[in-house]
């Protein structure tokens, strides 16, 4: 078998097969890392809210950084139970 032969019958197919390994670690690894920021700005909104909540009131920074933190949690596919958070910190006095 010539060299040809043998790259044909094992050289390209493991290329394919080691790129296409390689493009679905990187898919699942994308998915665990947008689930993951997904989760971290979920809570960091929550605690917002609360700390808010608890003071009575929203200053405008709160309100800037809760909003900043909710579009970007709503670009990840965010669930609407952050929707009804968001009305009730928009709700708060403003301070």
């Amino acid at each position: 078998m010539t060299t040809y032969n043998w790259l044909t019958l094992f050289g390209v197919p493991g290329i394919i097969m080691a790129l296409g390994g390689f493009i679905l670690l990187q898919i699942r690894q994308n998915k665990a890392m947008k689930d993951g920021m997904k989760a971290m700005l979920h809570d960091k909104l929550l605690c917002s809210y609360r700390t808010c909540y608890r003071k009575g009131y929203t200053t405008s920074y709160d309100r800037d950084n809760f909003e900043c933190l909710y579009i970007q949690y709503k670009a990840l596919k965010g669930n609407g139970v952050m929707e009804d958070v968001r009305r009730r910190f928009l709700a708060l006095p403003l301070k």
